[in-house]
């Protein structure tokens, strides 16, 4: 197998800034949308079951960071080769999505059932609960308003310096 081929979730972050990277430093690559359910093939190739992971040639990478470390090898300009540009990938993973996150949840959940079935809105609500405690995805519902705020104002310093 050669190239290099991305899994993902549509509305992954993570697969969000592996697609970014791929992009900046020209990098063509196949991009494949993972079905919530089954995960089986991911779990064979990966042994869990997140996104984005990379196949690169039948070498697999796993983690959006680990991913992007690996790329940076692949030519093109380098995503590290300014220190701001380090920070703000950090940020971005560290705050702004876990905000970010909460307030699309609840659409997320939506949109899986939607598109994949009640199983795939099950498991999604499973995987979230486990971390979030029960209960989670209806409390960020009714606290979408200050999740909005709170993403508005961490986007603040990103909107002026752009």
């Amino acid at each position: 197998m050669s190239g290099l081929r991305l899994l993902q979730f549509s509305y992954s972050p993570f697969a969000a800034k592996v697609r970014t990277v791929l992009k900046l430093k020209g990098l063509a690559c196949e991009v494949v949308a993972v079905p919530s359910l089954p995960r089986a093939a991911l779990v064979r190739l990966t042994g869990g079951i997140s996104v984005p992971v990379l196949d690169d040639g039948g070498t697999i990478v796993t983690d959006s960071p680990r991913i992007v470390r690996h790329l940076e090898g692949k030519g093109g300009p380098s995503v590290y080769g300014d220190p701001l540009a380090v920070t703000f990938e950090q940020w971005a993973d560290e705050f702004f999505q876990e905000v970010a996150f909460k307030l699309a949840c609840p659409g997320l959940e939506a949109l899986m059932a939607r598109e994949q079935g009640d199983e795939a809105k099950a498991l999604f609500r499973l995987i979230k609960e486990r971390r979030y405690g029960s209960g989670a995805i209806e409390q960020w519902k009714r606290d979408e308003a200050q999740w909005r705020a709170q993403t508005l104002t961490l986007l603040e310093p990103v909107v002026e310096t752009l």
